[in-house]
């Protein structure tokens, strides 16, 4: 089967992701853009942190080490606790 340039999908065009990038970031961003940025990054955080303490809890219960999702579940617990006080010191 041969395909043709009207086959192909529209993701694999040279000017999607040069389009997409302009649709998030390009011009009029104000502070709902960085507001709406700030939830969407906090919620993604937060259902990876998840999946990282049920990953952990499933290896546990299953009689498994959990070391790799242990050392993620602490290197995410650090970087919160550091950001928590380098934003509390300087406001």
């Amino acid at each position: 089967m041969e395909t043709t340039m009207r086959d192909r999908q529209f993701w694999r065009s040279r000017l999607w992701m040069p389009l997409f990038s302009l649709a998030l970031g390009g011009p009029g961003r104000d502070e709902r853009w960085a507001a709406i940025d700030l939830r969407a990054s906090a919620f993604a955080g937060l259902i990876v942190i998840t999946a990282i303490l049920g990953a952990w809890l499933w290896e546990i219960a299953n009689g498994d080490d959990g070391s790799p999702y242990g050392q993620l579940g602490a290197i995410a617990g650090i970087a919160y606790i550091v950001v928590v006080a380098f934003l509390r010191r300087r406001s």
